[in-house]
This record gives structure tokens, C-alpha cells and sequence, in this order.
């Protein structure tokens, strides 16, 4: 099996890799004035944990800010992003929604 990392600007996300605890905890992204993409991720990939309920819109997000503010994005590389945030487990996920 091969081992997938994502390049982001000057950062390697590993496999497999979790977000970095701040403070003890999510530091919320509205006490920011700006939040790096990587470190949207993180707390994207915090809210699967913590508000799981949450998570499907912010990945969402995440990934259309990715596809646009990454250079050149390829439509594969793009696929798979997402297909890996569709594949991060949750502790409860309801059906899909639509609108």
C-alpha cells in the first residue's frame, strides 16, 4: 500500500497525520484575523472530534479555499483531497444533505 502526504505551500501534511492541540484545545477561528490554510485544516480535522456535526460543511470549505488558493491545482489532486476528507472518520454522521 502506498503512503499519500499532502503538500500545502511550504508545508507536508503525513498520513494519517492529526491536528496540533492549541492551548489546550481548538483555539476558535474567529478569535483570528487570519487563518493559513494549513492551519484550517487542523481545525477542520478538530471539528470531526469535537462537533462532528460540523465537519461535513467545513471540509466542504476547506476544500473549495484549497482548490483556489493552491497554484495550478490538478483536477486529480483535487478528487483526492476530497475523497480524503470524506473518508476521515466521525463519531456521528447523518445522512446527505442537499441545499
Amino acid at each position: 500500500m502506498r503512503s499519500v502526504s499532502l503538500r500545502l505551500g511550504l508545508h507536508e501534511i503525513p498520513p494519517g497525520a492529526r491536528p496540533r492541540e492549541r492551548h489546550g484545545g481548538a483555539l476558535a477561528a474567529s478569535e483570528l484575523q487570519f487563518v493559513a490554510l494549513v492551519e484550517a485544516l487542523e481545525l477542520t480535522l478538530l471539528l470531526a472530534d469535537e462537533e462532528p456535526e460540523k465537519y461535513e460543511g467545513a471540509a466542504m470549505r476547506w476544500h473549495v479555499r484549497c482548490a483556489q488558493e493552491t497554484p495550478n491545482v490538478e483536477l486529480r489532486a483535487s478528487l483526492t483531497v476530497l475523497a480524503l476528507l470524506a473518508a476521515v472518520p466521525v463519531q456521528s454522521r447523518s445522512g446527505p444533505r442537499f441545499g
